[in-house]
Protein backbone atom coordinates (compact mmCIF):
# COMPACT_ATOMS: atom_id res chain seq x y z
CA UNK A 1 0.00 0.00 0.00
CA UNK A 2 1.22 3.46 -0.80
CA UNK A 3 1.05 6.73 1.04
CA UNK A 4 -2.52 7.22 -0.18
CA UNK A 5 -3.64 4.64 2.40
CA UNK A 6 -2.01 6.48 5.31
CA UNK A 7 -4.91 7.16 7.65
CA UNK A 8 -5.32 6.30 11.30
CA UNK A 9 -8.51 4.33 10.61
CA UNK A 10 -6.75 2.04 8.12
CA UNK A 11 -3.79 1.49 10.48
CA UNK A 12 -6.22 0.76 13.32
CA UNK A 13 -8.18 -1.75 11.22
CA UNK A 14 -4.98 -3.54 10.16
CA UNK A 15 -3.71 -3.76 13.75
CA UNK A 16 -6.91 -4.55 15.65
CA UNK A 17 -9.14 -6.45 13.23
CA UNK A 18 -6.63 -8.23 11.02
CA UNK A 19 -4.01 -8.55 13.80
CA UNK A 20 -1.23 -7.58 11.41
CA UNK A 21 1.41 -4.89 11.01
CA UNK A 22 1.09 -2.22 8.33
CA UNK A 23 4.03 -1.06 6.25
CA UNK A 24 2.38 2.04 4.82
CA UNK A 25 4.74 5.03 4.85
CA UNK A 26 3.48 8.03 6.79
CA UNK A 27 2.83 11.00 4.51
CA UNK A 28 5.04 14.04 4.88
CA UNK A 29 2.86 16.92 5.96
CA UNK A 30 3.52 20.42 7.15
CA UNK A 31 2.59 19.46 10.73
CA UNK A 32 5.35 18.80 13.21
CA UNK A 33 3.37 16.28 15.24
CA UNK A 34 1.85 13.16 13.69
CA UNK A 35 -1.70 12.48 14.84
CA UNK A 36 -2.91 9.02 15.75
CA UNK A 37 -1.43 6.32 17.96
CA UNK A 38 -0.68 3.81 15.18
CA UNK A 39 0.65 6.41 12.75
CA UNK A 40 3.10 7.70 15.39
CA UNK A 41 4.21 4.13 16.17
CA UNK A 42 4.70 3.38 12.49
CA UNK A 43 6.63 6.59 11.89
CA UNK A 44 8.95 5.74 14.79
CA UNK A 45 9.47 2.05 13.87
CA UNK A 46 9.16 2.21 10.06
CA UNK A 47 11.31 -0.48 8.42
CA UNK A 48 12.60 1.00 5.16
CA UNK A 49 14.37 -2.22 4.08
CA UNK A 50 11.15 -4.21 4.45
CA UNK A 51 9.20 -1.56 2.53
CA UNK A 52 11.79 -1.67 -0.28
CA UNK A 53 10.93 -5.35 -0.85
CA UNK A 54 7.57 -4.20 -2.15
CA UNK A 55 8.89 -3.27 -5.60
CA UNK A 56 10.05 -6.77 -6.66
CA UNK A 57 6.75 -8.24 -5.42
CA UNK A 58 4.75 -5.69 -7.44
CA UNK A 59 6.92 -6.50 -10.47
CA UNK A 60 6.12 -10.22 -10.22
CA UNK A 61 2.38 -9.46 -9.92
CA UNK A 62 2.61 -7.22 -12.99
CA UNK A 63 4.44 -9.89 -15.02
CA UNK A 64 1.93 -12.56 -13.96
CA UNK A 65 -1.00 -10.40 -15.02
CA UNK A 66 0.61 -9.41 -18.30
CA UNK A 67 1.74 -12.91 -19.34
CA UNK A 68 -0.95 -15.14 -17.87
CA UNK A 69 -3.96 -12.84 -17.63
CA UNK A 70 -5.55 -11.14 -14.66
CA UNK A 71 -9.05 -12.59 -14.93
CA UNK A 72 -10.18 -15.92 -13.55
CA UNK A 73 -11.94 -18.33 -15.83
CA UNK A 74 -13.02 -20.55 -12.94
CA UNK A 75 -16.20 -19.60 -11.08
CA UNK A 76 -15.93 -21.52 -7.83
CA UNK A 77 -13.46 -20.40 -5.17
CA UNK A 78 -11.44 -23.64 -4.94
CA UNK A 79 -11.07 -23.81 -8.70
CA UNK A 80 -9.84 -20.21 -8.65
CA UNK A 81 -7.26 -21.24 -6.05
CA UNK A 82 -6.17 -24.10 -8.32
CA UNK A 83 -6.02 -21.73 -11.28
CA UNK A 84 -3.71 -19.37 -9.37
CA UNK A 85 -1.47 -22.28 -8.35
CA UNK A 86 -1.24 -23.50 -11.95
CA UNK A 87 -0.43 -19.98 -13.17
CA UNK A 88 2.34 -19.74 -10.57
CA UNK A 89 3.73 -23.13 -11.62
CA UNK A 90 3.71 -22.07 -15.28
CA UNK A 91 5.38 -18.77 -14.38
CA UNK A 92 8.11 -20.57 -12.41
CA UNK A 93 8.69 -23.02 -15.28
CA UNK A 94 9.00 -20.13 -17.74
CA UNK A 95 11.42 -18.38 -15.40
CA UNK A 96 13.53 -21.52 -14.97
CA UNK A 97 13.64 -22.24 -18.70
CA UNK A 98 14.57 -18.65 -19.52
CA UNK A 99 17.33 -18.78 -16.90
CA UNK A 100 18.65 -22.02 -18.38
CA UNK A 101 18.63 -20.59 -21.90
CA UNK A 102 20.41 -17.44 -20.77
CA UNK A 103 23.08 -19.52 -19.03
CA UNK A 104 23.40 -21.72 -22.13
CA UNK A 105 24.01 -18.69 -24.30
CA UNK A 106 26.77 -17.57 -21.93
CA UNK A 107 28.55 -20.96 -22.07
CA UNK A 108 31.46 -21.25 -24.47
CA UNK A 109 30.75 -22.66 -27.94
CA UNK A 110 33.37 -25.33 -27.29
CA UNK A 111 31.83 -27.68 -24.73
CA UNK A 112 34.24 -29.29 -22.27
CA UNK A 113 32.12 -32.42 -21.84
CA UNK A 114 29.28 -34.28 -23.49
CA UNK A 115 26.86 -32.84 -20.93
CA UNK A 116 27.10 -29.45 -22.58
CA UNK A 117 25.71 -30.72 -25.91
CA UNK A 118 22.85 -28.25 -25.66
CA UNK A 119 25.29 -25.38 -26.32
CA UNK A 120 25.36 -26.48 -29.95
CA UNK A 121 21.79 -25.29 -30.42
CA UNK A 122 21.52 -22.26 -32.65
CA UNK A 123 19.74 -19.09 -31.54
CA UNK A 124 16.92 -19.96 -33.95
CA UNK A 125 16.44 -23.37 -32.31
CA UNK A 126 16.51 -21.84 -28.83
CA UNK A 127 13.94 -19.25 -29.90
CA UNK A 128 11.75 -22.06 -31.28
CA UNK A 129 11.96 -23.99 -27.99
CA UNK A 130 11.04 -20.86 -26.02
CA UNK A 131 8.05 -20.21 -28.30
CA UNK A 132 6.88 -23.81 -27.80
CA UNK A 133 7.12 -23.41 -24.03
CA UNK A 134 5.08 -20.21 -24.24
CA UNK A 135 2.49 -21.98 -26.45
CA UNK A 136 2.12 -24.87 -24.01
CA UNK A 137 1.93 -22.56 -20.99
CA UNK A 138 -1.00 -20.77 -22.66
CA UNK A 139 -2.55 -24.11 -23.65
CA UNK A 140 -2.67 -25.37 -20.06
CA UNK A 141 -4.40 -22.27 -18.71
CA UNK A 142 -8.10 -22.59 -17.83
Amino acid sequence: MGKGYDSESIHKQIREEIKSYSIIPVRDRMRKQIKGKYRRELNRDFDKTLYNKRNPVETVFSVLKRKLGEAFKARKYWFQVKEVKIKLIVYNIQLAVNTIFISILKISTRPKSEWLFITWLSKKEIGFLQSQLFFFSNYFMF
